[in-house]
C-alpha cells in the first residue's frame, strides 16, 4: 500500500491518513484541532491475512477488518456523512396511563 499522507475531504468531514511505519497508518480528523483528543480516529495495520485491521480510537460502530486502508476511510466518511445528515431518533411519546379508582375493600 502506498499511503504516506493523503487527505480525504468530504462535504462535512475530512480525514488524513498518515503512515506511522511500514504497514501502519493513523487516520486523523482534520475538522478537529491537532491538540484535541478526538483528532486521532483510528490506527490501521496490515494484517498477516488479507487486508488490514482497524483499532478505533473514537467510538465508531464500524468493522475492525477491511480489505484496504482506502475502504476504511470510505466507510468512515459514509458513516460520518450519514450520521450528520439523519435527524435524531425520535422517542415516541406515550400517553400517560389512566388512573384507576382504588379498589373498595369489603
Amino acid at each position: 500500500m502506498e499511503y504516506e499522507r493523503t487527505a480525504h475531504r468530504g462535504t462535512e468531514s475530512s480525514f488524513s491518513i498518515d503512515r506511522v511505519e511500514s504497514g501502519t497508518w493513523v487516520i486523523r480528523d482534520l475538522s478537529t484541532p491537532s491538540d484535541d483528543p478526538r483528532h486521532v480516529v483510528a490506527c490501521v495495520s496490515e494484517s498477516d491475512e488479507l487486508g488490514v485491521e482497524v483499532v478505533w480510537v473514537r467510538a465508531v460502530p464500524l468493522p475492525t477488518r477491511y480489505l484496504s486502508v482506502e475502504f476504511v476511510v470510505e466507510d468512515l466518511q459514509r458513516w460520518t456523512t450519514r450520521r450528520r445528515s439523519e435527524p435524531p431518533n425520535r422517542i415516541p411519546r406515550l400517553a400517560p396511563l389512566p388512573r384507576r379508582a382504588p379498589r373498595s375493600r369489603s
